[in-house]
């Protein structure tokens, strides 16, 4: 398991896909392009829409089992509401948890007592 506290606004996406890389093996090869992407994107969104940063720092884990990766990412923002499809063809945002619905197995979003989690999670063969 692999469980990161990230404070900074600036480069916490980079921060975390380096821990991920760094996990000595946590990542299996046949997943870690999407697993690294799909984290970019949940770290980005609670940044950007969660406001995390020194004082309000996120929290990323990463639990693997013998044939699956879960990775959650939590804030402590209020939470949100999705609506599933791709953003509108002008926006250059928004595609975040598009790309999670479309790649991960499955997916979801809670509300917790100190903020939202939002986790994934990607089925891999040995």
């Amino acid at each position: 398991m692999l469980n990161l506290l990230l404070t900074e606004e600036d480069g916490a996406a980079a921060a975390a896909r380096e821990a991920l890389r760094d996990g000595n093996g946590m990542l299996p090869a046949a997943i870690r392009d999407d697993v690294l992407l799909l984290v970019s994107e949940l770290v980005t969104n609670a940044v950007r829409h969660a406001g995390a940063g020194p004082e309000r720092p996120l929290q990323v884990q990463l639990l693997r089992g013998p044939r699956w990766v879960v990775v959650a990412v939590a804030d402590q923002g209020p939470g949100f509401t999705w609506h599933p499809g791709p953003p509108a063809a002008n926006e250059s945002g928004g595609w975040g948890l598009f790309l999670v619905d479309q790649i991960a197995d499955r997916w979801g979003v809670e509300c917790t007592t100190s903020g939202t989690r939002v986790w994934f999670e990607i089925a891999y063969d040995d």
